[in-house]
């Protein structure tokens, strides 16, 4: 059985990373091969709909991957409700798909890119990265932050150009990573890229940080408790970094791609949405956030 990853998207772009590149590693999948047995269209985009017709006309197993929410589209609507098997990146998006289309998918989430290193939270220098178009929600508190030493790792004009490189240098640099709040859909993707670099992430309110222990508020409150408590930020870092390691590894979400493919082919996803995860369904849930500053 051969795989492939349809794509027409920026390469650029966190979403080719998380869900192309990273799963077409693990599966040893191709991009764009219309010979495959699954065709897996990431993001699709309008001139998909001849593509997924053709290919489910040659008997071909046809999954439709969501990670942000461009529903008013109608080429998105019909996209999902020609699939075999929807699959997403967030709970938040798996019950909307429920709730909209009547229409049961499999939520897996996205996993980590960079290597773990140790928590190091010992003051209140703060990083904030991000693409461009999320740029905004930093705007909003930013005055907020104006005595604390904050570095924004963003294609945008007076921060440091994004690259691997420069991000990584800005973690091992950073105490905490600062998250206001973004549109519900996102995933947790930051969030867990500052875990495992050792950081302590402080965020407003977030569906997909629930289950992560890490502080959720104020986000001034949050960064002042976290240098008074470095002890306890490190800790949770730890914490959290463990769940990370064993619920978000290449690992874990190779099988549960594979678990995915295999229920696209059956056609035996149940009645409501699941959590594709290690040996069947599974829930991100664990830990309660930190949500005031004791």
């Amino acid at each position: 059985m051969k795989i492939s990853f349809m794509h027409c998207g920026n390469e650029s772009m966190a979403s080719y990373r998380y869900r192309v590149q990273m799963p077409v590693h693990w599966l040893d999948a191709d991009i764009n091969n219309p010979r495959a047995d699954v065709h897996v269209y990431a993001k699709p985009v309008p001139q998909d709909i001849d593509h997924i017709t053709r290919a489910k006309s040659e008997g071909k197993t046809v999954i439709v991957d969501i990670c942000d929410l461009h529903f008013e589209l109608e080429y998105y609507r019909k996209a999902i409700r020609m699939a075999d098997l929807v699959t997403c990146s967030t709970r938040w998006i798996a019950e909307f798909i429920l709730e909209d289309f009547g229409i049961a998918c499999a939520m897996i989430p996205e996993s980590y890119e960079h290597e773990e290193s140790p928590a190091h939270c010992h003051g209140n220098r703060l990083l904030w990265f991000g693409h461009a178009s999320n740029y905004d929600s930093l705007q909003r508190i930013r005055d907020q932050l104006s005595d604390f030493p904050l570095t924004v790792v963003s294609s945008v004009v007076g921060g440091v150009p994004w690259s691997p490189d420069n991000l990584t240098k800005a973690l091992e640099l950073a105490d905490t990573v600062i998250l206001p709040e973004t549109a519900p859909y996102k995933s947790a993707n930051r969030a867990v890229e500052a875990i495992r670099a050792g950081c302590f992430v402080v965020a407003e309110p977030h569906p997909a940080l629930t289950g992560f222990p890490v502080y959720t508020g104020n986000l001034r409150a949050g960064i002042k408790w976290a240098a008074n408590n470095q002890q306890e930020a490190n800790d949770r870092t730890r914490e959290a970094q463990a769940i990370v390691r064993e619920r978000l590894s290449p690992k874990t979400l190779a099988d549960a791609w594979r678990t995915a493919i295999r229920t696209a082919q059956s056609n035996s996803i149940s009645a409501r949405a699941v959590i594709v995860g290690t040996g069947g369904s599974t829930s991100i849930s664990t830990t309660a956030p930190i949500s005031s500053a004791t």
